[in-house]
């Protein structure tokens, strides 16, 4: 956590120009925005569950509840029960179904909606696999560069051209491609008001803007699936390996400063960059540069293994890709269209000697309505044991809202039910307080305070707890110090919770004075 603090603020996105703000544009294989509730799977045996905290009852009513969905021809709500019954347990043989049986039912389904796209994400039939004489120069056929046109800004009374230029690779013959949610930023985003038109020009024809249009986007993983009426010359193979080793050898392809059909070869440096709210992120060695964002990055079997998003512009070769094995968890949602709302058990964890302890519970969330409580100790998710944040979000990830998830807790190692919920936007709820959000304090600076009074008008707290690693820890603030909190702010803009704080240091020597702290509302300590 501590060092994933401190990097951030130098991380640069890799587009040509970057965004501060996001109109949507529904494609013709795009459905309106979905929100949590419209993908919600309705379960009246699994509210059972949650209130009783108990399964055995309510066991048959899930395969009741299968059954049902699937003579309606509901498979992706039969799939979300068939997961749920795995996930405690119950592994027989369940109506004669299996999850790749519900997935190909699902893929049929979507097909004869006209979804061809989504139906064939469920189902991972993209391209066809490569021959081993494949080369690197046929792939470029595959990649177009993505401009988004935002007219004219001004600048000390001079007006310039307002152009976002990044990278984007096709993944289906139907002409859609993957590009970077930064990138297309001004295209959705309700709040922005200005001129923005999307384009892209193809590797063969470069002189040429053919419109574009966003199908689905996801601001968590910074990416983006896009629509435009050609016929690609190649397809992209999707990597599904959740596993990388550093060393090896890597290659990128791009449009860095517009020029496109540009190749570079380097090596994987690290896996597990905690930069995301989700997951995780790939540390590569290998020369990228404004407009390669976007971009794909391939192994040795021409396989995307990532998508390339950020690097610190301070040190040469020190660059940030994200994993495709996580995209392909949203994949099919991305092709439905729309903004795309990630399961979440709704808790803030601590990776600590003890294991995940819980340090804060969403009210109202799935954790909450399960009975979870800080100071519980996470050991197991579906019967495996887990002790990352990581692991619990590669668990969670590809679920929908509405599927059980059995945590163990080590308290007595009891299991705790819970049924996953559209992620909420904390940082916003968080920015509506009214009050010194005091609670969040633990999963956003790493430490717990104890209210003792007043002081000048200000509030005054004990520490009482800091947690290795953290804001707090860093900031070297110790068990029994005095904080007199002078000022607080939540910037909902920039993602940021700032303070304004009076120390009293209990160990003696130490002089009393001012400090500013900053903690990201959007960490990724909540799962």
């Amino acid at each position: 956590m501590k060092k994933s603090a401190v990097l951030l603020s130098f991380i640069m996105i890799i587009s040509c120009t970057t965004t501060d703000n996001f109109v949507f544009r529904a494609g013709p294989d795009a459905v309106q925005p979905r929100d949590e509730k419209s993908f919600f799977i309705a379960s009246d045996a699994i509210n059972e569950i949650i209130l009783n905290q108990s399964v055995e009852k309510n066991i048959d009513g899930l395969k009741e509840e299968l059954e049902a969905f699937v003579e309606q021809g509901k498979y992706r709500e039969a799939l979300a029960i068939f997961r749920s019954l795995e996930n405690i347990g119950e592994t027989a043989p369940l109506l004669e179904w299996t999850e790749e049986s519900l997935k190909s039912a699902y893929s049929e389904k979507l097909k004869e909606e006209g979804h061809e796209g989504a139906a064939d994400s469920v189902r991972r039939i993209f391209a066809p696999p490569d021959s081993p004489e494949t080369d690197l120069t046929a792939l470029v056929e595959g990649m177009a560069t993505i401009w988004a046109d935002r007219g004219m800004k001004i600048e000390n009374g001079y007006g310039f051209r307002d152009v976002v230029i990044g990278s984007g690779f096709f993944i289906h013959k139907a002409g859609y491609l993957l590009t970077n949610y930064h990138v297309i930023e001004s295209e959705v985003d309700p709040e922005y008001k200005g001129y923005s038109k999307l384009s892209i020009m193809m590797s063969d024809d470069p002189d040429t803007k053919i419109p574009a249009e966003v199908i689905g986007w996801d601001p968590v993983f910074d990416i983006a699936l896009l629509k435009a009426d050609v016929t690609p010359e190649y397809i992209f193979s999707l990597s599904t390996r959740e596993e990388y080793t550093p060393g090896e050898q890597i290659f990128a392809i791009g449009s860095p400063g517009g020029l496109e059909k540009t190749i570079t070869r380097g090596i994987l440096s690290a896996e597990g960059r905690r930069f995301l709210e989700l997951g995780d992120v790939i540390q590569v060695d290998i020369p990228i540069n404004p407009g390669n964002s976007g971009g794909p990055v391939l192994d040795s079997k021409n396989k995307v293994i990532g998508v390339v998003f950020a690097g610190i512009e301070e040190y040469e070769g020190v660059n940030f890709v994200i994993p495709m094995h996580y995209v392909n968890d949203f994949l099919t949602d991305l092709f439905l269209g729309g903004r795309i709302v990630h399961p979440w058990i709704g808790a803030g964890i601590h990776e600590s000697r003890k294991g995940l302890e819980v340090l804060y519970v969403v009210p109202g969330g799935p954790a909450d309505k399960a009975g979870l409580k800080k100071g519980d100790v996470i050991i197991e998710l579906n019967g495996d044991s887990v002790t990352s944040i990581q692991e619990i979000h590669k668990h969670i990830l590809g679920n929908d809202a509405g599927t059980l998830i059995p945590l163990t807790v080590k308290n007595g190692e009891k299991i705790v039910y819970c049924s996953l919920a559209g992620r909420q936007e904390q940082h916003k709820l968080e920015a509506e307080a009214k009050e010194i959000p005091v609670d969040l304090f633990p999963v956003i600076f790493g430490m717990d305070l104890e209210e003792t009074g007043r002081s000048f008008g200000n509030q005054e707290y004990t520490v009482k707890k800091v947690y290795a690693g953290t804001i707090a820890d860093e900031y070297s603030i110790k068990e029994g110090d005095i904080l007199i909190i002078r000022k607080w702010k939540i910037n909902p803009k920039r993602d940021t919770f700032s303070l304004e704080i009076r120390m009293k240091k209990k160990k003696p020597g130490f002089i009393d004075g001012i400090i500013l702290m900053e903690g990201d509302l959007k960490t990724n300590n909540y799962i």
